[in-house]
């Protein structure tokens, strides 16, 4: 299903919605990643809700990002690995301006393009972490 203007609008509103979302989780995420597991998690959740409708609107550059970030934010959340965490917390870092930029952008495919480089390298960065960190660590989420 390919979206409509007016679909496309009503998605613009959502992401820009979760990127208000994604701010403070970051933010504590940068702060108590060591001690705040769950942070990682809470991250994951809200960037699926991203990941969800670009999937369903055929935005795949951008459901592919958010489902690297959603499955490595995952499996960080269950594990102690302090490294794995350091790499995680500065991709979702990174996630929170593309985000925000994403909803700039959504409803132009042109400019669009102007975030595809920094999108696909930080899933293939994400998916990296994921199959050399995590490789046998469960993908869905913690409490489930």
């Amino acid at each position: 299903m390919k979206a409509d203007k007016e679909l496309l609008e009503a998605f613009e509103q959502e992401v820009r919605e979760i990127s208000e979302l994604l701010t403070p989780t970051a933010e504590r995420l940068r702060i108590h990643y060591m001690s705040h597991p769950a942070l990682f998690e809470e991250f994951g959740l809200i960037i699926d809700r991203i990941y969800g409708t670009a999937a369903t609107f055929e935005l795949m550059e951008i459901a592919n990002y958010c489902r690297a970030i959603k499955q490595v934010t995952y499996q960080c959340a269950q594990s102690d690995n302090t490294y794995a965490r350091s790499q995680v917390k500065d991709l979702a870092l990174s996630a929170v301006p593309i985000v925000k930029r994403m909803a700039e952008v959504i409803h132009d495919p042109v400019q669009l393009k102007s975030i595809r480089y920094q999108m696909q390298k930080e899933q293939k960065r994400a998916e990296e972490l994921s199959n050399r960190i995590f490789g046998s660590t469960r993908k869905g989420p913690a409490a489930a």
